[in-house]
């Protein structure tokens, strides 16, 4: 069993997070010419969205956010 030690040293801080999204970001932005994210209107895919609008470098690239309504009315 793992101690709590060990726990809280593989835990990542909120600025190592920001980080390593940050890098997947650029990677995304690199790699492919017409990036795509699919967004569902919560909480977690809106911030996605503001923090690659915050941090794509070539502001002159697009992301496309998908969002695909799957209620039935």
């Amino acid at each position: 069993m793992a101690s709590e030690s060990n726990i809280q040293e593989s835990i990542l801080t909120l600025s190592a997070k920001i980080n390593i999204a940050k890098s997947v970001i650029q990677d995304v932005f690199d790699n492919f010419r017409k990036p795509a994210i699919l967004w569902n209107a919560d909480k977690d895919s809106t911030a996605l969205i503001h923090m690659i609008k915050e941090h794509q470098n070539d502001k002159s690239k697009k992301m496309y956010a998908i969002f695909i309504d799957h209620i039935e009315y």
